[in-house]
């Protein structure tokens, strides 16, 4: 996710940190799933696009910066009212999680996540994915 860096980073490492502890804690009996929500309408949502609006306002930032900046935002914004879930949508995705027989490795909670999933894991290049992303700063 553009401007979104450490917080990828993050969640790339516990991805890969439950698909190791998947495969050997999986011999005993001990499951982890990875839940992939979309966005979610929460008070953190809107502190963090109150904060961006400050950023784009800041004489810190590039004029070149501000402008790909504010177009990736505009991009996401249009899109959000479509795409985005209440948290309970997410609580009842991982109480599936938990109580199902065999629990998968992965879940999405929505048809959006379920699109991203399956263009990332369809296209092992990872072209498309990027090309997803790059579209945000084109409109």
């Amino acid at each position: 996710m553009p401007y979104h860096d450490i917080y990828s980073a993050s969640k790339f490492g516990m991805e890969g940190f439950a698909e190791c502890q998947a495969a050997v804690l999986g011999l005993d009996n001990v499951h982890f799933s990875i839940i992939e929500p979309g966005p979610v309408l929460t008070d953190l949502s809107k502190k963090v696009a109150a904060e961006y609006r400050i950023a784009i306002a800041s004489d810190k930032i590039d004029d070149a910066t501000k402008k790909r900046f504010t177009g990736y935002l505009t991009s996401i914004t249009a899109r959000f009212h479509e795409v985005v879930q209440p948290a309970e949508d997410i609580t009842n995705v991982i109480l599936k999680a938990i109580t199902d027989e065999k629990p998968h490795m992965r879940y999405q909670t929505s048809k959006y996540q379920e699109s991203i999933a399956t263009q990332k894991f369809v296209d092992i290049t990872g072209d498309s994915t990027l090309n997803l992303m790059e579209k945000h700063f084109k409109s």
